[in-house]
């Protein structure tokens, strides 16, 4: 949202600012730009976890390793160090 729609929006409704227009809609701008950089964020950080606890899964699934082989070993610490990755 521009700083012109936002004033436009004030003024088609009758608003009454005491103050500087363009001042309070540089205040709504920014906080409209956080809200949806928040939500970026947020939905960033959601991809990111899920992936990590994907690739923990399909190490610690490794059905074809026999449980006790160094590779089936190896695999369960890579998945423990992947989901550590995330609590840092």
């Amino acid at each position: 949202m521009t700083s012109d729609e936002i004033i436009k929006l004030v003024q088609d409704n009758g608003l009454t600012l005491h103050g500087d227009i363009e001042h309070f809609a540089k205040l709504v701008r920014n906080d409209y730009s956080n809200k949806h950089a928040s939500l970026w964020l947020t939905r960033m950080k959601g991809a990111v976890e899920a992936e990590r606890e994907a690739c923990a899964k399909l190490l610690e699934g490794g059905s074809f390793l026999h449980d006790q082989s160094p590779a089936k070993l190896l695999a369960d610490e890579a998945a423990k160090a992947i989901r550590a990755r995330g609590k840092t």
